[in-house]
């Protein structure tokens, strides 16, 4: 007769260190994926399976730990050594060891730090798009302003707006809509529905200097 050792999953997993959930030392990564299919590796790495003489009752409740209530967890975990929870489609314009899945809901972590300088190196490549959201918003919505003013206070270095344009490849203000077309990463600006302009770098970083003299 088999004897019943009965293990309480979501108290094992709340008890534990991230880095024993993970098996990692987390000093030495900068980013890691999570998905479903490696749950039960993640549930191996705190419990004793050798002891564990109930195979089906172990399955069952393995079984019944939902997908969001295990992400929180591992975010809670995260939260304690400054690490993140990154959007996919986000995180793979800024790594390029990383593709997004689509089979599959893949979460991201990543190290804060490790984040916000993926970001700031992003918002220089991308500074040109700020800038000419900057010249339509002036021209088009506010043009009894200065230009300087509306870029320095509403576009330049704006995280969010960033966020939004890698994750949707577009970004909404009021009546105002920019595109990013993929192909050729042009960013196209229509107001009311009405195209106004199809933006490049260069032209953009011209505009923009030419306008603030």
């Amino acid at each position: 007769m088999k004897r019943v050792i009965n293990i309480n999953l979501i108290e094992k997993i709340n008890g534990c260190t991230v880095e024993k959930l993970f098996n990692l030392d987390f000093n030495t990564e900068d980013w890691i994926w999570v998905n479903k299919e490696i749950f039960s590796d993640l549930i191996m790495n705190i419990v004793d399976y050798d002891s564990y003489d109930d195979e089906d009752h172990f399955t069952r409740e393995l079984e019944s730990i939902k997908e969001e209530e295990l992400i929180q967890m591992i975010n809670s975990k995260m939260k304690k050594i400054n690490w993140i929870e990154v959007n996919q489609i986000l995180f793979e314009k800024l790594e390029s060891g990383f593709k997004a899945t689509d089979d599959i809901k893949t979460y991201i972590f990543a190290n804060r730090k490790y984040f916000m300088l993926k970001m700031i190196g992003k918002s220089k490549e991308l500074q040109w798009m700020l800038r000419a959201m900057a010249v339509d918003y002036y021209q088009h919505v506010s043009p009894e302003g200065l230009l300087n003013n509306v870029y320095e206070e509403d576009f330049k270095d704006n995280s969010m707006i960033l966020e939004e344009i890698l994750t949707s490849g577009m970004y909404q203000r009021n009546n105002c809509i920019w595109k990013v077309v993929p192909a050729s990463q042009a960013l196209v600006f229509y107001k009311n529905g009405k195209q106004y302009r199809v933006w490049a770098e260069g032209n953009a970083n011209f505009v923009f200097s030419e306008l603030i003299k």
